[in-house]
């Protein structure tokens, strides 16, 4: 982040912002159905973390009121948390009719291949980072190149080097990782 801009994020009221935003991020999560369940401080937190950390800049000529830049943000982020709820919901749905045996427990199971494949990629933070930017429902090269703040070159890449780490557990489980075919 250039210096101009971490002094206008500096100079920013940011007592009279926040309570702003709570309120708007409470209008959003209830427009969406998600509040209360997830609370507008987190989502006010999680938009401000993404501004300072540079995943989100702000164009201080195209949005001078950071009041309005920052709704778009944590509406952005709300999307994303919505999204991320629906992709989860099918998952669920997609393991659950594939099951033969009604008292398996797909449910678990799938946390527990989840939790295996964090625990595989634990030790690559960028593969890491990628693979909670796909949980929340960034499945595409350009939304994963956005969300990261990297070429999508090096999505490519990425995605290469995770199936190569998850292929083991895949294999354990009895499911082949292959690479999506081009239509």
């Amino acid at each position: 982040m250039d210096n101009e801009l971490t002094q206008k994020l500096y100079n920013v009221d940011w007592e009279a912002v926040i309570p702003e935003l709570n309120r708007y991020a409470v209008s959003r999560l209830n427009i969406l159905g998600l509040y209360p369940a997830h609370s507008c401080e987190d989502v006010v937190n999680e938009s401000i973390m993404r501004v300072l950390n540079g995943d989100r800049k702000w164009d201080s000529d195209k949005y001078p009121d950071i009041l309005i830049f920052m709704m778009s943000v944590i509406k952005s982020v709300c999307s994303h948390i919505l999204e991320s709820k629906i992709a989860e919901d099918e998952r669920y749905k997609k393991i659950k009719e594939k099951s033969n045996d009604a008292d398996n427990n797909d449910e678990e199971f799938y946390k527990q291949a989840l939790e295996e494949i964090k625990e595989l990629l634990s030790d690559d933070d960028e593969l890491l980072l990628m693979y909670y930017s796909m949980v929340e429902g960034n499945h595409k090269d350009k939304e994963l190149a956005e969300d990261l703040g990297v070429e999508i070159t090096e999505i490519r890449n990425m995605k290469k080097r995770m199936r190569r780490r998850i292929s083991s557990l895949g294999e354990r489980l009895g499911i082949k990782c292959q690479k999506k075919e081009k239509s």
